[in-house]
């Protein structure tokens, strides 16, 4: 289960750190809170999803799934809303976006 919790956490930081610089984060700091809210969000959500898996012979459904990424959207929009220095993008927004692709992301590999 470790492994995976950090699996997760780098694909989540290797996808979501670039899409950050795309989208117009320019400041070690922003970055910086990029990477740290996902340390702070990712291994909550992955750990629960494991802890499903663990005990039940089938995937998480939906309804497990989406308040998980609602969860983490949203801590990570209010995070973004009071942290970042930079304006170009609304916080929710850019979590939803980095979020979005993350989770994508990992679904594609």
């Amino acid at each position: 289960m470790l492994r995976s919790l950090a699996l997760s956490l780098g694909l989540t930081l290797l996808l979501e750190i670039p899409a950050a610089l795309i989208l117009g984060l320019r400041r070690k700091e922003d970055i910086l809170l990029v990477g740290l809210v996902n340390i702070l969000t990712n291994p909550i959500v992955v750990l629960i999803l494991n802890l499903f898996l663990l005990f039940s012979a089938s995937p998480p459904p939906w309804f497990l799934i989406l308040p998980l990424e609602v969860f983490a959207v949203l801590t990570e929009g209010f995070i973004y809303q009071k942290g970042l220095s930079c304006r170009r993008i609304h916080p929710f927004l850019l979590s939803l976006i980095l979020n979005g692709i993350s989770y994508f992301g990992g679904l594609l590999l």
